[in-house]
């Protein structure tokens, strides 16, 4: 199966697939899912459940939010590394962990209705 990005998986029906943005050394892999059904409606549109970046720090991630989050709420499950975490902050995403037993913080960010 050829690769897929995230327009292409926005139009398919499935619930979850790896999808890859960018090209060459500012590639991103994400795993990502719908949020469906009623016990997911706090978990934003698509949950990216994880991630991979040909080098971190690339910018992939970066573009990839820039052209989404005008029309997307994305949740950031189970974020590992601080900096990840302190970048989803920055960009305005809330910890919304509630189960303090989590091993790793969960983030949302809902983009503003007009």
């Amino acid at each position: 199966m050829a690769q897929m990005n995230f327009r292409k998986f926005q139009k398919q029906c499935y619930a979850n697939a790896w999808i890859v943005e960018g090209r060459g050394s500012k590639q991103i892999h994400i795993y990502v899912r719908r949020s469906r059904g009623p016990y997911l409606l706090n978990h934003g549109d698509y949950q990216l459940a994880n991630m991979q970046a040909k080098a971190p720090g690339n910018g992939a991630l970066t573009k990839f939010l820039d052209q989404w989050e005008p029309e997307c709420d994305f949740y950031f499950e189970h974020v590992l590394t601080e900096r990840l975490a302190a970048y989803l902050e920055k960009r305005g995403y809330e910890n919304v962990t509630t189960d303090e037993r989590a091993l790793a913080p969960s983030y949302l960010r809902r983009r503003k209705k007009k």
